[in-house]
Formats: structure tokens, C-alpha cells, sequence
């Protein structure tokens, strides 16, 4: 059985982003393999990747979206941070973000949206409209093509934790993964939903070896991610370095330089323990 591929291209010079805990306030991540896919250990099973399979896991800028920066930082906190996630936790963390830019395009994949999502993003939508006129909208009760994508995107967004059924979804999704890059050379990857803020939010799977010679490490952004009471949470810009190319050069960041990201992430955090 064949189906169409909806291919979503990353232009070259396009922008990647992967966020990464830091161990300690003084201890922080800079190199770019510390901020790249697991080049240690053993990888686990995950939505995309079977175990000892090394992929570059990412977050993309919703181009369409009007408050496109800051449900990006709050994709990239959700996705990575369990403090963030743990409602009643307080204190902080210190999270370095890898800006990754593209030496040339990036080919990816998208397969239609999981019904269950309440607010995907408006790129997500569209893509999804064009992925239903390529593969047969008006045949969609008896496509079996559409049937099977569904349920792929259904497993694919499972919300991610420790559960017997969950891993079993991504025994499935991450097998399909690994025969689609090794079936099809020419893709990159595959843009998805965020599942963790209910589709709002665009997140990216690429294959290694796309994430260690077509990506470049371009700007490190240090955040503090600080939690002072239940349900409420900021995030701040603490240093930024802006040209890792030649070397780690740092400019002092001045507090108008993401003012507007600082006023809006808060109550994106809210938002997200009233889910």
C-alpha cells in the first residue's frame, strides 16, 4: 500500500531549536554536542527512536502563529522540564537552548493531525488540510490509507510516561520511523504536534547524521526558569551566546531584548496547568 508524503520543507538558513537542562546555576551546557542528540549511553525507546537509535529531537517556530516566540519557549519547557511540569514544585532550573541553523533544506515529512487535540497550530492545521486533499479527503471513510495515518498520528502523539499501552504506541511509531528514513533517503525528517500543550506547539524528528552535518550550532540562549509559587512561573534570559561559529562570544543581554516573551510566557504557563 502506497501513500502520498506531505513534504514541509525547512529552508536553508531555517532554525532549529533544542533545549537542555543544566545540571547546576553554575554548571551549563555550551558545546554543541552537549546540546545535540544523545552521542552517550544508550538511547531509550522514545516516540521516534528505537532503543540505541540516535535521533535529533527538536522544536520549530510557528511562522503563522501570532504569539509564535513565546509558544515556542513554552513548547521547549514543556517538552523537556519534569520541574516545570510538577505543579506544586517550586524553586528553579537553568535551561541552555541550542539555536540550530540549516546549511541547506531541510526535507521533512507531516501526517494528518490526531483528532483528539483540542488546539493544534495553525501550521499544523494547514498542513493537515493539505495532507487530507493529496491522500483523498471525499474517500474518507473507506481510505485505508487515511485510516492507517490516523492511527499512526494517534499513537505518535501518545502523551509520553511510563505506561504499557504508551510503549507499546511507540514500539509501533518509533519501527514505522526507522523504515521510513531507511526506505526513503531523501527525507530528513518529521514535523509533528507538540503533544504536551494539546498540538499547540510544532515539534521535529531528523536522522542523525542531517543533525551532525547540515545543522550548525548559531546562538546558545542560558534561561532561568523560575518557579516562585504554585502555578506561577517565568522565564528569563540570563546570558546569551551569539556566534559560536568562531568561538564562544557572549553579549550581555538587556532587559527590553525579549520584554515581550517575558510578559507573555507567564501566563502561557498558566494555561498549561488548566489543561
Amino acid at each position: 500500500m502506497k501513500t502520498n508524503l506531505l513534504h514541509y520543507l525547512l529552508p536553508k538558513g531555517g532554525v532549529v531549536f533544542r533545549g537542555r537542562i543544566n545540571p547546576s546555576f553554575d554548571l551549563r551546557f555550551y558545546e554543541s554536542k552537549a546540546l545535540s542528540y544523545n552521542h552517550y549511553g544508550e538511547p531509550k525507546l522514545w516516540r521516534a527512536n528505537l532503543p540505541g537509535q540516535a535521533v535529533f529531537y527538536g522544536t520549530l517556530l510557528d511562522v503563522l502563529c501570532m504569539q509564535a516566540e513565546e509558544r515556542l519557549y513554552a513548547n521547549i519547557v514543556c517538552e523537556i522540564s519534569d520541574f516545570f511540569r510538577t505543579k506544586d514544585k517550586l524553586g528553579f532550573q537553568i535551561i541552555s537552548l541550542g539555536c540550530w541553523e540549516a546549511k541547506r533544506d531541510i526535507r521533512l515529512v507531516s501526517f494528518p493531525l490526531h483528532d483528539g487535540f483540542k488546539d493544534p497550530s495553525t501550521t499544523l492545521l494547514s498542513l493537515d488540510k493539505q495532507w487530507n486533499q493529496i491522500n483523498g479527503k471525499t474517500a474518507y471513510d473507506d481510505s485505508k490509507i487515511t485510516e492507517i495515518a490516523k492511527l499512526f498520528a494517534s499513537d505518535f502523539s501518545m502523551y509520553a510516561k511510563s505506561d504499557p499501552y504508551v510503549i507499546a504506541s511507540y514500539k509501533k511509531t518509533a519501527t514505522f520511523t526507522h523504515d521510513l528514513f531507511e526506505q526513503n533517503p531523501d527525507i530528513d525528517g518529521i514535523v509533528y504536534p507538540c503533544t504536551r500543550l494539546d498540538g499547540n506547539g510544532i515539534d521535529v524528528v531528523l536522522k542523525p547524521d542531517v543533525a551532525d552535518n547540515d545543522l550548525v550550532l548559531s546562538k546558545i540562549l542560558i534561561l532561568g526558569l523560575y518557579k516562585i509559587e504554585v502555578g506561577r512561573s517565568r522565564l528569563l534570559p540570563i546570558e546569551m551566546c551569539d556566534d559560536v561559529s568562531n568561538g564562544l562570544v557572549y553579549s550581555e543581554l538587556k532587559p527590553e531584548d525579549l520584554k515581550e516573551f517575558n510578559d507573555n510566557i507567564k501566563d502561557f504557563h498558566l494555561n498549561y496547568f488548566d489543561k
